[in-house]
């Protein structure tokens, strides 16, 4: 593992410490699979009171596609800078509205 040279906030790391971190890169999925699980998950939940209503599954799938837009408008137009350092979204955030 390449690394800087000690300095400027770097410090050096210790090669048994390295060799116990795995790293997981996972891309963020598209908009078209965020709202099919947001609409699943909503709909698993909703299904307990009022199964097989159509017009309140479709209910729960338009609120899904607002839900993501949503979540796209906020971290489009509040982005986390140095002096708004707290602006961290995700989508378990998304999930709590």
């Amino acid at each position: 593992m390449a690394m800087l040279p000690p300095g400027g906030g770097r410090n050096t790391v210790d090669p048994r410490f390295i060799s116990q971190i795995n790293c997981v890169v996972m891309n963020e999925p598209n908009e078209l699979t965020k709202q099919l699980i947001y609409s699943q998950i909503l709909k698993g939940h909703v299904d307990r009171f009022w199964s097989g209503n159509k017009k309140l599954e479709k209910m729960t799938k338009d609120l899904a596609v607002m839900s993501v837009k949503l979540f796209d408008d906020i971290i489009k137009k509040l982005p986390r800078t140095p002096i708004k350092f707290h602006y961290i979204f995700n989508l378990r955030d998304t999930s709590k509205v």
